[in-house]
């Protein structure tokens, strides 16, 4: 059986390298201050159920030769935090000439366990205090299950197959290896273009980059920026494992209006090193959003944001910037201390998994307040999930939380494979489902599947060897 493409021979470009020198960023990146967080402050709301190189697509604002300074700022007022989503959500003016097919953004967050986020945790209520609030107002998946460690996991969710059609039971691909999902397969944001969607990814691709033909841009994704190794620093993008590469790659596609043929372009996004991932991601995601609103109101958008957080083991500098915390996650950080009565190495690494899951849940926070200000919340499906179980190791990094599921990342246990998810798509679920809980079933296949179905597709139809259902009703 196919167990992924060998690099080809030849005058074929790899996509992995060493950087021969540090570069610092040559444009100010905009930042969010949130210590000023107070008129967007929401009451305290909590349910207790006790994802080297090189290789991913840019997501520059602009195609062909656009360069990477050009990247749009955010205004403080569009960076604003967003308060309680109103009843009855007013649309903007421009809904009308917009797609009525369904946007769909896939959130997913790296290596948060069970007792991670905050509905499920018993130490950390807290730490994800939008998400709690997009679950009460959402379905929580309670019985969403994974493969038990990041390859795995994205190749299930990227061809809507189990593992051992892929070859990747156990794999991690590290930033040498040669090999990839093979091209034979079409993957999920293949599926949404072929639907009309436009396709944007960020963050952790780690299923192939042996070469430029398996990297995210030549694989349905129109823009892409991120990493292909499993892990990185969160500043300096080193991979982990002493690799000595950095892995932080801008790629796209550029399309011949009169011929229709479409050129792709990849370059090391050098210029980015010292920002924290988190954020870069935040920004270029939020921007996209207003071009593509501005550019292509009438096509709906497929965005897969697989961000490096919570993931800990061997990555540099977790610790988010403050403009990535509120005043209230400070002050709850602070109220933590009065656990770790024997000053324990483990609580202290244990408020930096805090940091990091109030990171993305605050980086979720505002690009729903720029779907809200675009008018186009109400039209947009998100699901929101971990890849896999949470990685408790402590010595190697910070540690995440199954409790109390037996079982952690790496294992075929229920800590390894089961994992928090939840959707939220205010306009298109109804009122009366709204905060209840979905109790059957899930696995990453049925992504695929769904998300084709939401999109007008079949893609069992196309393919009938896929693993996935399509759970929409």
């Amino acid at each position: 059986s196919q167990v992924g493409a060998r690099a080809m021979a030849g005058d074929q470009k790899t996509a992995y390298g060493t950087w021969s020198e540090a570069v610092l960023p040559t444009r100010d990146v905009p930042e969010v201050d949130y210590s000023s967080a107070g008129a967007w402050k929401r009451p305290l709301r909590r349910t207790v159920v006790a994802l080297m190189a090189f290789g991913a697509m840019t997501a520059l604002v602009a195609v062909a030769s656009s360069s990477v300074g050009g990247r749009v700022s955010e205004s403080s007022e569009s960076s604003a935090m967003l308060s309680e989503r109103p009843e009855g959500l007013e649309l903007s003016s421009e809904t009308s000439e917009t797609s009525t097919t369904p946007n769909i953004i896939l959130y997913t967050i790296d290596d948060m366990g069970w007792n991670d986020i905050g509905y499920n945790s018993m130490d950390l209520p807290h730490a994800t205090d939008f998400m709690n609030s997009m679950a009460e107002d959402g379905i929580v998946l309670t019985h969403y299950y994974t493969q038990p460690s990041c390859t795995p996991s994205r190749s299930t969710i990227m061809s809507g197959k189990f593992v051992h059609k892929t070859g990747y039971q156990n794999l991690e691909i590290q930033h040498n290896y040669p090999l990839g999902m093979p091209i034979s397969f079409k993957l999920l944001p293949e599926h949404m273009k072929g639907l009309d969607y436009r396709t944007y990814g960020y963050g952790k691709w780690n299923i192939g980059h042996c070469n430029e033909q398996y990297m995210p841009h030549w694989r349905g994704f129109e823009k892409f920026l991120g990493y292909n190794c499993p892990g990185h620093g969160y500043r300096d993008f080193n991979c982990g494992m002493d690799a000595g590469v950095r892995d932080m790659v801008e790629a796209w596609q550029s399309e011949n209006s009169s011929t229709g043929e479409v050129t792709y372009h990849w370059r090391l996004a050098k210029e980015l090193l010292g920002i924290y991932d988190t954020e870069l991601y935040r920004n270029t995601l939020n921007e996209d959003l207003r071009s593509h609103h501005e550019n292509h109101p009438h096509q709906p958008f497929f965005m897969w944001i697989a961000h490096h957080g919570v993931h800990g083991t061997e990555d540099s500098e977790p610790q988010p910037p403050d403009t990535l915390l509120t005043l209230e996650n400070k002050e709850y950080l602070e109220s933590l201390d009065v656990f770790d009565v024997h000053n324990s190495t483990f609580w202290k690494k244990r408020k930096i998994t805090a940091t990091l899951l109030m990171s993305v849940d605050n980086a979720l926070r505002d690009t729903v307040h720029v779907l809200t200000e675009l008018g186009i919340l109400d039209n947009t499906v998100i699901v929101v999930h971990s890849d896999n179980g949470g990685d408790p190791n402590y010595m190697q990094g910070h540690p995440g939380n199954n409790a109390p599921l037996r079982g952690e990342k790496f294992f075929y246990l229920e800590g390894g494979i089961r994992v928090p998810a939840f959707v939220y798509a205010p306009g298109i679920i109804p009122k009366d489902l709204w905060g209840t809980e979905y109790t059957h079933m899930l696995h990453h296949v049925d992504l695929l599947t769904t998300f084709v179905a939401l999109g007008g597709g079949d893609a069992l139809a196309e393919d009938p060897t896929l693993d996935g259902i399509n759970f929409w009703p």
